[in-house]
């Protein structure tokens, strides 16, 4: 029996394939369906991931694929499979090899998992326990002026592998001539706070590790403020832009 070949059996597993006789073919054959089934595993997989955070793929990864199907653009050499159990499983890897290029150029158009996919299916990864992204945002707020509510700037509060951050930005703010510009946490009672760092002359970004622990305590309204030289560590009562960070 002449089997179908590798590009038909994936577009049955996506759902493409609507050609009578293809599928009637896979009705009849066993061997052709258990091709299907593991197709139909790894779309499972990649399903189950919707719900997870994506992280972008590896620059290699793209290029791995583009490898593939180029690859499989290639005709192989025509010749007699050998017989037996030795001969099922070149079958089944010279089918893989064939079909593999096609869920994978699927996976990069989107068709899976909703338009993303993790490097961790296509790399072989067990997806069973998906790893954490190297970083996720928590809460993002801009930053205004207290008189105008004009947007100067803006604050992330990001979690790292390790620590957690408060990205903050703040392009067009300046410091006095004798001064600087300092950033801080403030209590959302709005009466204790606590200066977390300096974004240096010239530095619109910087990011300032912080303690879970104010965060936790209430320390969520994000406050720059113009310092200056003058040996008082208390906040000057100047503050340029602020902005409370939605936990």
């Amino acid at each position: 029996m002449n089997h179908l070949d590798g590009e038909t059996l994936a577009g049955v597993a996506l759902g493409d394939i609507s050609d009578d006789q293809a599928l009637a073919h896979v009705a009849a054959c066993s061997e052709c369906r258990a091709e299907i089934e593991s197709f139909q595993e790894v779309l499972d997989v990649t399903r189950e991931l919707a719900g997870v955070p994506l992280v972008p793929p590896p620059v290699h990864l793209w290029s791995a694929i583009e490898a593939e199907i180029a690859a499989d653009d290639v005709a192989a050499p025509d010749g007699a499979a050998p017989d037996g159990a030795a001969g099922d499983v070149a079958v089944r890897r010279a089918t893989w090899q064939r079909s593999w290029p096609r869920l994978a150029a699927a996976a990069a158009v989107g068709v899976l998992v909703g338009g993303g996919l993790t490097a961790a299916v296509l790399e072989g990864r067990d997806t069973t326990n998906p790893p954490t992204p190297s970083m996720v945002t928590l809460a993002a707020v801009n930053l205004d002026t207290l008189d105008t509510t004009t947007t100067l700037g803006k604050a992330m509060l990001v979690r790292t592998a390790s620590e957690l951050d408060l990205d903050v930005e703040a392009p067009t703010l300046t410091p006095a001539a004798d001064g600087y510009l300092e950033v801080w946490l403030i209590n959302k009672d709005l009466k204790r706070m606590v200066s977390i760092g300096v974004l240096p002359s010239g530095t619109t970004r910087k990011r300032f590790v912080i303690p879970q622990s104010l965060i936790d305590q209430g320390y969520v309204v994000v406050d720059i403020s113009r310092e200056s030289f003058d040996d008082q560590p208390a906040h000057s009562g100047e503050s340029l832009v602020r902005g409370t960070l939605q936990t």
